[in-house]
């Protein structure tokens, strides 16, 4: 393939890795926290807090650690005791900027966009070229 279009074909492939991540950005602050959500962010915060993984063990860590870090740094903090969706719900209501926390949690999920995208760009193109 001519250098051209490999250029041409990348430009348009970022440009539609930014749309889908743009789309999903903007959708953070249209829909409030799902039932279980507090709970993965609360168990995500309580492994940069404390180094455990005892709130809520049914789930690997690893989607955890996303959606908590950036409110853990932003300074969200566990307090009290009580289940991962106790704790999350706490988190959410009473510590802070409910938007901002959430929003915070939900951006930790596009560290897989580049995860899912690649391996369908690759799997798509072999076929079809």
């Amino acid at each position: 393939m001519a250098p051209g279009r490999d250029r041409l074909r990348a430009l348009l492939l970022l440009a539609l890795a930014a749309l889908f991540v743009a789309r999903i950005a903007l959708s953070w602050r249209e829909f409030s926290a799902t039932a279980d959500e507090g709970g993965h962010i609360a168990s995500g915060v309580e492994i940069y807090q404390s180094g455990a993984y005892s709130l809520d063990i049914e789930h690997p860590p690893l989607g955890r650690l996303a959606v908590g870090l950036l409110p853990y740094l932003s300074g969200v903090r566990l307090s009290g005791t009580g289940t991962s969706w106790e704790q999350g719900r706490r988190l959410l209501e009473e510590a802070g900027d409910y938007w901002t926390t959430l929003t915070l949690a939900r951006a930790g999920t596009l560290l897989f966009v580049p995860l899912l995208l690649y391996p369908l760009y690759r799997w798509s193109a072999a076929p079809y070229g």
